[in-house]
């Protein structure tokens, strides 16, 4: 429509690792993805409920940089456990 889009958000900070401290590379990962690297990884969530912060700091890692991030999940179940992980990280 005619309607101006409003004005982006300015970037979050980076977010501290949290619990990608339980990965050997995590706090590395974030820390490239705040400084605008596009880092090759292969993720596979270690068991336990944190999976969906981890993914909340990631993409506050991403947005930090001044870029965006997509999250695919497989249903509507997952998706609300994220939306309420990117609430918490980024408000």
């Amino acid at each position: 429509e005619s309607k101006p889009s409003p004005e982006p958000l300015p970037p979050p900070p980076p977010p501290e690792p949290g619990t990608w401290e339980r990965y050997g590379q995590g706090p590395a990962f974030l820390r490239a993805l705040a400084e605008g690297g596009a880092p090759r990884a292969v993720w596979t969530a270690l068991p336990g409920p944190h999976w969906s912060a981890e993914i909340a700091r990631a993409v506050a890692a991403t947005l930090s940089s001044g870029r965006g991030a997509l999250v695919v999940v497989p249903d509507g179940r997952v998706a609300g456990r994220v939306d309420a992980a990117l609430t918490e990280v980024l408000g």
